[in-house]
């Protein structure tokens, strides 16, 4: 960047003015700073602290549910079916009975250390123990004790025939000592009434195993700063104890006998007096809450009977957890230099536009040219002092006033007329103006130009003038003198002639000195076929020269100058000089040659003395390829142009001989010609200096723009100086550049439109180019992809896979076609491509790199997915079709066989005594019977044998209703989620068999989460059906509203296989003898007879989703 001479004072300013808008921003940037951190600081504490006690919450919410569980447990077991008998009319039967239930129980539910009957009389009749390495056991009843002087015994008796007793939280003691490893233990009892609830025949024992309980106070789910502790009443630690000093209560007198207290006195003091809090201490933040896990309301419990969940955070941690000072220093101190920096910029940019706005102003004021710029409405904006002192007034006069008040009259139409003109094109006008002022005559050559807004439309126009005067003055004077010497050449001694181009040249006109010349009149040469023959008066031994030299010319340029002897009417043997041209018609045939022919005997002799030095130069002269032009480097004036430099401007070598050098060029550049023939003229004082190569143009005389190369030198010729400037036609070259860039152009707009992606790599494998459809769906520039590669872009094996096609394309020279492959988009979407690789070769035949194209099939691929599809839906509906026949056929046959089976079973149960073993054996038939049953219901629906009984009704009611039946089916470690959307428009449908739809779903969906639990939703909503999202639905309306019933699961999930043949008949992903295979084929009629849709997404281990659609209709229907 430039700075004016007086720097100084120049960046003075500068500086003060940044300051003026620094201050106030740093300023309020220093307070906002201020006022974030203190907001980022109190934010984060309020974070930690929700956090703490959103932990302290969801670990209450676990325990109760733990607690409750074990509460459900031991209700069940005290009402147990045939609990009862066992503990009045104990039996071998019974017990072994009940024991392999409760060994079941205790198996599936691996918490309790021991399941255990007692008697009234404190006598264990049955007892579990529970092993994790050995599952549970029954105890040989050998083995079982007395237990009536136990406190949990006479506790639980004690409290009468309601109520569950639970013990407090300790170790477990065997044997007088603790149980090592130690186990943590919960004892639960209820009392197990008789028939009437009156009486108290036993009691009900689980012994809860502690230590799952405690584990979940240190899961990995909870944050790494938080310390969590539980502690009993007394403050001793059941959990997060320092050191692992737990249940310090049951080590009385030894160094694990340890509090809470002991550690965080003050702390203790302030917990142990409230029922929940959190508070700030030296030590770090303390979240806590006191916990009553068993408060139910009818446990007996001690009323102080609770425990205290600490969270700790300790000071050192909570400190690292704020945001840090630093970064916000750091931002103040870059904010700081950011504004600084801008505030100079805006500052040094203000001054040099004022500066710059000065110096333009001077320039206008200095500038020879007449500057003027006028308004739409003709009104003078501005004019400079040149253009003011021409009109005889100031600057100021004549600003606002309009052009009519000080144009000269004669030319104020012309003005308006060339100002309207350039607003309505918006083109400039070049015009050579001619005005009468002030008694005198002024030539100027004016362009008027438009200024556009920035709405592109002109609103004012600016003039600029140059006076020309002396220029047009001297062309008068030209064309003056040209006329005198046409009439000097009259009265020469010579002739001017036209002839034909034949041996004899017979002349077709002579001028009179033809006369004086050669001593014949003019019609005695010129008069047809009396004349004599112009070949006559040559010297028969310079006829063939004659003859030889004009023919070369008209090979050439069709000029010549021949020097020749002739002899006169009386005799005497002339020298002669003739100069002529050849003359062609419109078509380009030679028609005649014209020329003039004067007698040079007294100048022959000086001539032949000069013509051998000078024929080495004129050789080199006329013979060289480009124009040249020779001019007085001192006055610019043309002394000499070879014919190549007639031919280039379409003049003779007499019509450029006199002029500038500047008039060669079109009138816009003959001002930027003359300038730099001066710089030349000042730069070239010796000859051994030349300017470097210049571009420019040169006029024709046809009015042809012609490009040239400039090269120009100064050197000495005959001690004179002159200029020495070669012209080269550069005319092809630009055609050739031209027509280059068309097919640029042309290129880059095809590889910029067609839909492929096209790119180039050098022999390193970096990319050089793509197209913009490449660029646009990678998100690049073609600056930030050249010079990178694969790696860059691409997964290691994809870029691997890349690289190595490429390296073969460009090492074996060998094209890859059609290949089939997988291109990987910077979003993550795979799309699959069809790539043809070919080598980069250049003239050599050397490969310089691969040009690669790659066509998107992914239409393509969608399409052969689709078809395949549609074959599929085909085949299985044929297969429907012809299994729903068969399956038709022997389902009432099947049905006619159970209903007797069933019919008779249920009456031999209600025969037999209640506990008769028989009717086990006889619920069982009776239970296969049914599922039988159940099984041609499916079939007869499968077959459409039973037709649905279709009414208008609300799908909600049947929704909530088949949750409320499916439920209690639900295993608890599933949980059920369900959203019904309330809409008034109602669906056409059979209750049971949309019920039936909902059930096999769920059943489904709740079994595939059955070993390792999840969730199941189960959701209705109104949609108008998208074919996009579910292009395999031909059968449902786009745009139509239907009933959305979407079930979902996290369960196992379908391979893509499977999934082809989810509604085949009778397949089955489940085991033998958890399913028929007619589950989802039901479902399938079912929703194809209702005139609906079912679209199933899912994938391996991620679940599986279905969605139904059921056509609404109007209320009104």
């Amino acid at each position: 960047m430039m700075f004016p001479h007086n720097s100084n004072k120049f960046m003075f300013r500068v500086v003060l003015k940044s300051q003026i808008t620094f201050i106030p921003i740093m300023t309020v940037i220093l307070l906002m700073t201020l006022q974030l951190y203190s907001n980022d600081r109190s934010l984060h504490l309020s974070e930690i602290k929700g956090a703490a006690m959103k932990t302290m919450v969801d670990k209450q919410q676990c325990l109760s549910r733990q607690i409750s569980s074990v509460i459900s447990d031991i209700r069940f077991l005290a009402t147990l079916p045939g609990i009862r008998d066992l503990l009045e009319t104990p039996s071998r039967t019974r017990v072994e009975h009940l024991e392999e239930v409760l060994t079941s129980f205790s198996n599936a539910k691996a918490v309790y250390d021991q399941v255990r009957y007692i008697d009234a009389e404190g006598m264990e009749v049955l007892r579990i123990n529970y092993n994790p390495d050995s599952k549970a056991v029954p105890v040989n009843r050998q083995k079982l004790q007395d237990k009536k002087d136990r406190y949990y015994f006479s506790q639980t008796v004690s409290m009468g025939v309601s109520g569950i007793y639970v013990s407090p939280f300790d170790l477990n003691i065997e044997n007088g000592a603790l149980e090592q490893p130690l186990k943590p233990m919960l004892r639960f009892a209820q009392p197990v009434t008789d028939a009437d609830g009156k009486n108290i025949l036993g009691i009900a024992i689980l012994n809860f195993l502690g230590k799952p309980l405690i584990d979940r106070f240190s899961d990995p789910g909870t944050a790494t700063h938080h310390r969590l502790i539980l502690l009993n009443r007394e403050g001793y630690y059941l959990a997060g104890a320092p050191g692992n000093m737990n249940w310090g209560f049951m080590f009385p007198g030894t160094e694990r006998e340890v509090t809470f207290g002991n550690h965080f006195q003050e702390e203790w003091k302030t917990i142990r007096q409230q029922e929940e809090g959190q508070f700030f201490s030296r030590n770090g933040l303390f979240t806590f809450r006191k916990l009553s896990p068993l408060d139910t309301t009818d446990t007996t419990i001690p009323d102080d009977y609770h425990w205290l969940m600490v969270s700790m955070i300790p000071a050192g941690e909570l400190q690292d957890m704020m945001p840090s000072v630093n970064s916000y220093i750091l931002f103040v101190m870059f904010m700081g230099i950011l504004v600084l920096g801008g505030s100079m910029l805006v500052s040094l940019r203000t001054e040099h536009h004022a500066l710059a706005r000065r110096e333009l102003q001077a320039f206008y004021d200095h500038s020879p040219n007449l500057i003027t710029l006028f308004s739409d409405d003709g009104r003078c904006i501005m004019a400079n002092k040149a253009a003011a002192a021409f009109l005889g007034r100031s600057p100021l006069d004549l600003k606002g006033v309009h052009y009519s008040d000080f144009i000269p009259q004669g030319f104020i139409k012309i003005f308006g007329a060339r100002l309207d003109r350039v607003l309505k094109t918006s083109a400039p006008v070049f015009e050579e103006d001619h005005i009468e002022q002030n008694g005198r005559t002024w030539y100027l050559q004016s362009i008027d130009f438009p200024i556009t807004t920035e709405k592109s439309t002109p609103s004012r126009v600016g003039i600029t003038s140059i006076d020309i005067t002396r220029q047009k003055t001297a062309l008068l004077q030209l064309h003056e003198n040209e006329r005198k010497l046409h009439a000097l050449f009259s009265n020469l001694p010579g002739m001017a002639y036209r002839c034909l181009n034949t041996p004899d040249w017979p002349m077709e006109f002579v001028s009179s000195g033809c006369l004086r010349l050669t001593g014949y009149h003019p019609d005695e040469l010129s008069n047809g076929e009396h004349a004599v023959s112009y070949n006559e008066l040559i010297v028969q031994e310079d006829q063939n020269k004659v003859w030889d030299t004009v023919q070369q010319a008209l090979e050439n340029d069709g000029k010549f100058n021949i020097r020749y002897r002739i002899r006169t009417k009386t005799g005497n043997l002339l020298h002669v000089h003739e100069q002529g041209s050849a003359v062609h018609d419109s078509s380009g045939n030679l028609v005649a040659l014209e020329g003039f022919i004067m007698d040079i005997t007294d100048q022959v002799l000086y001539q032949e003395a000069l013509q051998e030095s000078e024929a080495r130069f004129r050789t080199l002269f006329e013979g060289a390829p480009d124009a040249i032009f020779l001019a007085n480097a001192k006055t610019g004036i043309l002394i000499d142009a070879n014919n190549k430099a007639s031919q280039l401007t379409g003049k003779r070598r007499g019509e450029i001989i006199g002029r500038h050098y500047s008039t060669i060029h079109p009138p816009e550049e003959e001002e930027t010609a003359r300038n730099n023939f001066l710089q030349q003229q000042a730069k070239d004082r010796n000859s051994d200096t030349s300017l470097p190569n210049t571009e420019s143009t040169l006029l024709h005389t046809n009015g042809n723009r012609i490009p040239v190369e400039i090269i120009s030198q100064a050197m000495y010729l005959d001690n004179q100086q002159i200029m020495y400037a070669i012209f080269r036609d550069i005319s092809r070259r630009k055609q050739a550049e031209t027509e280059l860039q068309a097919k640029t152009r042309l290129l880059e707009t095809v590889t910029g439109t067609v839909p492929v992606y096209i790119y180039m790599k050098d022999r390193n494998l970096n990319y050089t180019f793509a197209n913009s459809y490449a660029l646009n769906h990678f998100q690049l520039s073609l600056d930030n992809l050249s010079g990178r590669n694969d790696r860059d872009f691409f997964p290691p094996a994809v870029s691997a896979i890349y690289t190595r096609d490429d390296r073969s394309v460009i090492d074996t020279c060998r094209p890859i076609i059609n290949k089939e492959e997988e291109l990987y988009l910077p979003d993550g979407t795979i799309i699959p491509v069809l790539t043809n690789k070919v080598p980069l070769i250049d003239s050599k035949g050397d490969v310089q790199g691969i040009v690669c194209v790659s066509i998107d099939r992914s239409e393509q691929k969608r399409a052969e997915k689709k078809n395949r599809e549609l074959q599929n839906q085909l085949q299985n509906s044929q297969k429907l079709e012809t299994l729903g026949t068969l399956a038709g056929g022997f389902a009432h046959d099947f049905n006619n066989i159970l209903t007797p089976i069933i019919g008779f079973t249920e009456l031999a149960i209600g025969s037999l005594p209640k506990d008769s073993p028989t009717i086990s054996d006889l619920q069982t038939v009776l239970s296969a019977a049914k599922r039988a049953k159940r099984l041609v219901t499916q079939i007869l629906t499968f077959s459409r044998k039973k037709p649905p009984s279709l009414t208008i009704q609300p799908l909600q009611p049947i929704i909530q209703e088949s949750v409320a039946f499916l439920k209690p089916s639900v295993p608890s470690n599933i949980t059920l989620q369900t959203t019904v959307e309330p809409f008034t428009q109602q669906v056409e449908c059979d209750e049971s068999q949309i019920q039936q739809v909902i059930m096999n779903l769920c059943t489904n969906a709740w079994q595939a989460m059955e070993l390792r639990g999840g969730t199941l939703g189960l959701h209705l909503k109104k949609i108008r059906f998208d074919k996009q999202r579910h292009s395999m639905m031909n059968t449902l309306v786009p745009g139509k509203p239907y009933a959305c019933i979407t079930i979902s699961d996290t369960g196992t999930g379908m391979s893509a296989g499977e999934l082809e043949r989810i509604f085949d008949p009778f397949y089955t992903t489940k085991e033998v003898g958890k399913g028929t295979g007619l589950g989802l084929p039901v479902v399938y009629g079912i929703i194809e007879a209702h005139h609906g849709g079912i679209d199933i997404e899912s994938s391996k281990n991620n679940g599986t989703t279905v969605t139904v659609f059921l056509p609404l209709v109007d209320n009104e229907t």
